[in-house]
């Protein structure tokens, strides 16, 4: 090798001992991991509060963690230091559901694998977890009953709601419960919330669309569990 180019790779090394193949290693499959990461939740994401920016900052956490791993080594002083130093950060936005923490540590572990260069054992693991949560997702894994969808519809104040959702249940629905009852908007509105059950032959939309020709064009929505209609 020519003594100019392995000054210059010692140079990057620097006391650390990290090569420019080992940091490009790392981060290629740590870059690899984190779409896939990132990519398995966004396809597999069935509620109603989506984030963009968790999905990119699940790729970022894979790929700084790779990094954190690679320049620790296994000196145990440094990664005394690194944890005293992170440490110091405030994370304030809450993990809304323990689905999105449990992506959070996957990218960690894979950014935990890739940095310390067990490529192969990193990129199965991503697979293997990824094919989990989506069998589960497809599967509809731990759903107690999935034809029973959240009906969510607004009156004015002084209607006779149950009186005009009578009719339209009796022919829609197979059964309905009904959740909760309460004011919105200062007074001026009850929203009546229903566990609900669509007959075979009816659809949600139909459902949507006869309730609100009879509330007077205020909101209605009926929640499933992969869409929703409103």
């Amino acid at each position: 090798m020519d003594p100019l180019l392995r000054k210059l790779l010692d140079a990057w090394s620097g006391p650390l001992g990290v090569s420019l193949v080992d940091l490009a290693l790392a981060g290629l499959t740590a870059l690899a991991c984190g779409f896939v990461i990132g990519e398995t939740y966004r396809r597999t994401y069935r509620g109603h509060d989506y984030s963009r920016s968790f999905l990119q900052v699940l790729l970022v956490i894979t790929l700084l963690v790779a990094f954190v791993t690679l320049v620790v080594g296994n000196d145990l002083a440094r990664a005394f230091t690194l944890v005293g130093a992170m440490s110091v950060v405030r994370f304030r936005t809450a993990v809304k559901e323990a689905r999105d923490l449990a992506f959070i540590f996957w990218a960690v572990a894979t950014g935990m694998g890739a940095g310390s260069r067990f490529v192969a054992l990193t990129v199965a693991f991503t697979l293997a977890v990824a094919l989990v949560v989506v069998l589960l997702t497809w599967r509809g894994w731990g759903v107690r009953d999935p034809e029973l969808q959240v009906l969510r519809v607004r009156f004015d104040s002084g209607a006779d709601y149950e009186g005009l959702l009578d009719e339209p249940f009796k022919r829609l629905l197979l059964d309905w419960r009904r959740l909760s009852v309460g004011l919105v908007r200062q007074g001026t509105l009850y929203e009546v919330v229903y566990l609900v059950r669509l007959s075979p032959k009816a659809s949600g939309r139909e459902l949507v669309d006869q309730l609100r020709a009879l509330n007077e064009g205020h909101p209605v929505t009926l929640s499933f569990r992969e869409e929703s209609y409103s």
